[in-house]
């Protein structure tokens, strides 16, 4: 079996994530082929500094504008539904998102227990009345449960309706889905498009490996519970094929593509990355510890006490490694990017902590310009080692 080194796969997984080279396409179009390569785009309401969705795309294209993808999701050439969380895919995958529509329409629920009598009485409403967001329709007004967020009866209906692939999200307002019928917002060519198991499967996998490089079996099946048993089976029978050959990294069994085992990869460039905590680079925590060295964790979900980095530290990648994290945030009233401080990673080179300062004053004027701020704050900054 055929051995990489981890400087090797590095290069491999970075080439993938588009993250050393700009996308051919300008504009909105440079962005829809960002979403196509990545397979789908997460999500996130968090704000310190722009949010994840945005800050994903911008990471990969320079051009990007933060109305590209509301325009794109207008156009119906995106549409949101669920990666490992929720997204923005591109409209020709919709068949894909079939099987897991099946799935939980199958099961009894997807984060809480169905309410079937609530369901059906929101989904004759909307069809009568067309389209809703959560404070415009509330069909048990007394109730609320408990579990779940503090979520209504109404609010749980809405989210199983759009999982079950009866309803769709037209757009957002901010963050706010606005729901319809799926048929009154997903193209009817689409709509009725339906793949097999096995082509949902293979599709799958080769998301997976053309944003992502190579990986190993929990790699590729990770966040995947209901494919799980079809996505090993098929990584057999692609590996027989020939579609995917087997190698090892550090001694564990990956997975590549063979056209990109055999292709060039691009020159890694002297370029600091501001990463969004969300980035799909390291979203598998584990899988970036392995391969890039650095154990990154999103510290906003535990209590203070126990943040060691801070609330919404992001990720700092200098050519191949993880350099540290950076603490910041938008101030609106002052149109300012406030850096708070930063946390070198142990084990640095001395050059690359000497240089730090100045490749992040390289970096940090255009994500001030992507946030929208004219001022950059660096009156309370300092770096801190560990």
């Amino acid at each position: 079996m055929l051995e990489l080194s981890l400087s090797e796969a590095r290069r491999i997984v970075l080439d993938a994530q588009r993250l050393n080279k700009q996308p051919h396409a300008k504009g909105i179009n440079g962005t829809e082929e960002i979403v196509k390569h990545l397979g789908y785009v997460q999500i996130d309401s968090i704000s310190r500094v722009q949010r994840a969705h945005h800050h994903i795309i911008w990471s990969r294209h320079k051009g990007y504008q933060t109305d590209h993808l509301t325009k794109l999701v207008e156009q119906k050439r995106l549409f949101e539904y669920w990666g490992h969380a929720a997204a923005l895919l591109p409209i020709k995958s919709y068949r894909f998102a079939k099987h897991r529509m099946e799935y939980f329409r199958a099961a009894n629920g997807h984060w809480f227990e169905k309410n079937s009598e609530v369901m059906s009485q929101v989904l004759k409403a909307i069809e009568a009345q067309g389209e809703v967001h959560t404070g415009s329709i509330d069909i048990e007004k007394t109730q609320r449960s408990d579990p779940w967020w503090g979520w209504s009866p109404t609010k749980q209906s809405l989210e199983q309706l759009f999982h079950e692939g009866y309803l769709a999200c037209v757009r957002r307002d901010g963050m706010r889905k606005i729901y319809d019928i799926s048929s009154r917002v997903i193209p009817q060519n689409i709509l009725c498009e339906r793949a097999t198991a096995e082509e949902t499967g293979r599709y799958m996998i080769t998301r997976y490996l053309t944003n992502h490089g190579l990986g190993s079996k929990e790699d590729i099946t990770f966040l995947m519970r209901e494919f799980r048993p079809l996505l090993i089976k098929l990584l057999d029978i692609m590996v027989a094929e020939k579609t995917l050959v087997p190698i090892n990294v550090e001694g564990k069994k990956h997975f590549i593509a063979a056209e990109v085992l055999s292709a060039r990869t691009s020159p890694i460039k002297n370029q600091l990355h501001i990463l969004s905590p969300f980035d799909p680079l390291l979203i598998n925590r584990q899988r970036f510890n392995r391969l890039f060295g650095a154990n990154y964790q999103l510290e906003c979900y535990l209590p203070e006490p126990k943040r060691k980095y801070g609330y919404f530290s992001l990720p700092l990648l200098f050519r191949d490694q993880m350099q540290g994290r950076l603490n910041c945030f938008r101030d609106q009233k002052r149109s300012a990017l406030v850096l708070e401080n930063a946390f070198l990673e142990p084990g640095l080179g001395s050059s690359i902590r000497h240089s730090f300062k100045e490749l992040l004053e390289s970096a940090i004027g255009p994500f001030a310009v992507f946030n929208e701020c004219q001022v950059i704050d660096w009156s309370k900054f300092h770096v801190k080692h560990y």
